[in-house]
């Protein structure tokens, strides 16, 4: 356990360098402007690419020092592989159909079925469990989709999504811990999240992207699959689901911001973000909490941080109470 901390500790900071180094390379490549900025910031773009980088890096020092199995070193790298270039595509091709993503999301739970790093055991509370052989692969594949476009679609303000997602890996290392699972995996990917979180957090130098938005909800995927807190998983994902369920409510479909047409919100000559009262516009997150009146972002932050917290800390008493 101390030299699995340890190899962490320094894949952490290996992992800053390496965010680092890509904002450095990709200052005058890749670039997006932060549009709740009183001036147009330019950002570093497509972060999922360090994010990608990080894992690899991780995964296969795990590997090297017997923390994990060829079997789930393969899986991991195959996952986050198909989930950067589902992204990259849709980052690079502006004109994809709104079907692509949800679908194409898909296949990047295929290496995890293909690797039978699944327990089609479905647990809910204790003494409440399904066996589904069948209907739990497509399952995965959902998942997979759902994680993946729900993180997508909450990468609104700064850390933002980077946040939630650090939150639910960290429920899944405490309750695998309490269980005595493997904590190879979720260290892995909190590793990958918490090096691009630090450039991510207000104000920002560094943007997820569709590539690192959607490998970050790859990576909530396999984490609750593979430790087998699925319904855990759900609870302390929560912020995401509601947010997603309003665009599903207003769109029928999933939607990304650029082309639903509705401007959400928008920064008033006082530098606040502020709800931009469209008629038809959804009832998103962000719009329910600039409702009541402008905010600040690190205020806007901090209220969504302490809604992913609320909701973590809910999976781990049902955990506790529970299971």
């Amino acid at each position: 356990m101390f030299m699995e901390v340890t190899l962490s500790i320094i894949l952490l900071l290996v992992g800053l360098v390496v965010v680092k180094t890509y904002i450095l390379i990709g200052r005058n490549r890749f670039v997006a402007y932060d549009v709740f900025k009183k001036v147009g910031t330019p950002v570093v773009d497509f972060g999922g690419i360090p994010i990608f980088i990080v894992i690899a890096i991780s995964s296969f020092v795990f590997y090297l020092f017997g923390y994990l199995a060829t079997n789930i070193f393969l899986a991991i790298l195959l996952t986050s592989s198909i989930a950067s270039i589902v992204g990259l595509i849709d980052d690079i091709v502006k004109t994809l159909p709104g079907w692509y993503k949800p679908l194409s999301a898909m296949l990047i739970g295929i290496p995890i079925i293909i690797f039978r790093l699944y327990n089609p055991r479905l647990k809910f509370f204790d003494g409440i469990v399904f066996n589904l052989p069948i209907i739990y692969l497509l399952l995965i594949l959902i998942g997979f989709s759902v994680a993946s476009n729900a993180v997508n679609m909450l990468d609104v303000i700064n850390g933002s999504a980077a946040i939630g997602v650090a939150t639910v890996l960290i429920l899944n290392l405490i309750v695998t811990y309490l269980k005595g699972g493997d904590l190879t995996v979720s260290l892995i990917f909190l590793i990958a999240t918490l090096s691009f979180l630090f450039f991510n957090k207000y104000p920002s130098e560094i943007f997820l992207g569709n590539v690192g938005a959607i490998l970050l909800g790859s990576m909530v995927a396999f984490t609750a699959i593979y430790n087998r807190t699925e319904f855990l998983t759900v609870i302390a994902m929560y912020p995401f689901i509601v947010n997603g369920l309003f665009y599903l409510d207003k769109f029928k479909r999933f939607v990304e911001r650029r082309v639903h047409g509705y401007r959400i919100a928008s920064l008033n000559n006082d530098g606040l973000i502020e709800d931009q009262c469209e008629p038809g516009a959804p009832i998103v997150l962000l719009k329910y909490l600039v409702s009541p009146g402008p905010k600040s972002e690190p205020r806007l932050v901090l209220e969504m941080s302490i809604l992913f917290i609320y909701s973590m800390l809910l999976s781990l008493i049902i955990f506790v109470f529970l299971w």
